[in-house]
């Protein structure tokens, strides 16, 4: 087993070094997830309770940025960045200091967008989602910022009114009018992602070789298939998935934006959502050794990164053989999908949806995405 290094360097809310922590209990446990970023990080200083920091180091909105040493980056790698959101001081037969860092896209969610003239209003006329989440981050980012291939255009214009929203809310509104398989997150270093879904290379795991067991969840909870919209200027659409409502019944889905004004945008919007609720969803859970802990069978879990493609294979059962779900050459989805069985998810291409990383290793949680099906406007 190799030592893992972490590295705990603390900045002061301008961006300016203070120190390097030195004193830190355990191994960090954070999530990451999709359509979103890193999680809250709690660290345990052993410190005085009289003499702990406060003001200088452990001071309410300086900056940790953590990073780790190991086998393979000696060199180090970036693996969390947030803001110190609160401290709590135990005193007793023991003292410690608690430490909570929160990842910046809580920081998203406390700026209004304001633009150069002041106004809170801002009008978006058939725009190009990457375009408006670019423009949000310009002018309220902050910590948060983009490169010239972390946006991905999308290929849609979207028209939307921007009226006393926060940053995180456009964003999340951005994602919510494109395509089911596009996301977003905010990475480790602070950088903005928008992509599209690829299944080109995905990263495959063996059961009883990469990870002990998998848990796999389908479920019809969140499941909708008539979605109407109500919008601004008395826009109203109604849209129907007719194949789900033979299967599973109606099940009734309303929202409401005044916001958005344009019939296409409102389309984009009610499109999105029914691909990703007019069935069962399905998700896999399993957790993975790093490869520090075992060089043999566990794997980088530095590297792991929100909306990567993964794979989970049975070592001697191929369960994807025999599957009314597939064509006959297994590599196109069937018309009639509903009768995806639970277990059709070993062997099938996923999504990762959250990393929850304990140092030793990670528990994964992927989600299969389901293809379009046939759309009815009405």
């Amino acid at each position: 087993m190799i030592q893992k290094k972490y590295i705990y360097k603390i900045y002061d809310s301008s961006g300016n070094y203070l120190t390097t922590w030195k004193d830190v209990s355990g191994p960090p446990n954070f999530s990451y997830k999709i359509n979103s970023g890193v999680s809250e990080l709690t660290v345990k200083l052993g410190r005085q309770f009289n003499d702990f920091g406060e003001g200088f180091d452990v001071n309410i909105g300086n900056e940790l940025k953590l990073y780790v040493s190991d086998v393979e980056t000696p060199t180090t790698v970036q693996i969390y960045d947030g803001e110190l959101s609160k401290y709590h001081l135990i005193i007793g037969e023991t003292h410690d200091i608690e430490i909570t860092f929160t990842g910046y896209v809580n920081q998203l969610s406390k700026r209004i967008v304001i633009n150069g003239s002041g106004e809170t209003t801002i009008q978006y006329s058939q725009t190009e989602p990457a375009t408006i989440i670019e423009n949000i981050i310009d002018l309220v980012g902050d910590n948060v910022t983009y490169t010239a291939s972390s946006i991905d255009t999308t290929g849609i214009s979207v028209s939307y009114d921007i009226v006393q929203n926060s940053a995180l809310e456009v964003i999340e509104r951005m994602a919510d009018l494109v395509p089911n398989n596009w996301y977003w997150y905010l990475d480790n270093s602070n950088v903005l992602h928008l992509h599209q879904f690829s299944e080109t290379s995905p990263t495959k795991f063996y059961i009883g070789k990469h990870i002990n067991q998998i848990e796999i969840t389908k479920s019809g909870e969140n499941m909708y298939n008539r979605y109407y919209f109500l919008g601004g200027s008395n826009l109203y659409r109604k849209f129907d998935r007719n194949g789900s409502q033979d299967e599973f019944g109606m099940k009734d889905k309303r929202e409401q934006d005044e916001r958005i004004t344009n019939v296409q945008t409102a389309s984009n919007r009610a499109l999105a959502y029914l691909d990703k609720y007019d069935h069962p969803t399905m998700n896999v859970t399993c957790t993975v050794i790093d490869s520090n802990v075992d060089p043999k069978n566990g794997i980088d879990i530095e590297q792991l990164v929100p909306g990567q493609a993964m794979q989970i294979f049975h070592p001697t059962i191929n369960f994807q053989q025999n599957e009314p779900f597939w064509d006959d050459d297994n590599t196109k989805w069937d018309e009639d999908y509903w009768d995806f069985t639970i277990i059709s998810a070993i062997g099938q291409i996923m999504r990762l949806e959250e990393i929850h990383y304990f140092g030793t290793g990670a528990t994964l949680k992927m989600g299969v995405l389901i293809p379009d099906v046939s759309k009815v406007i009405k």
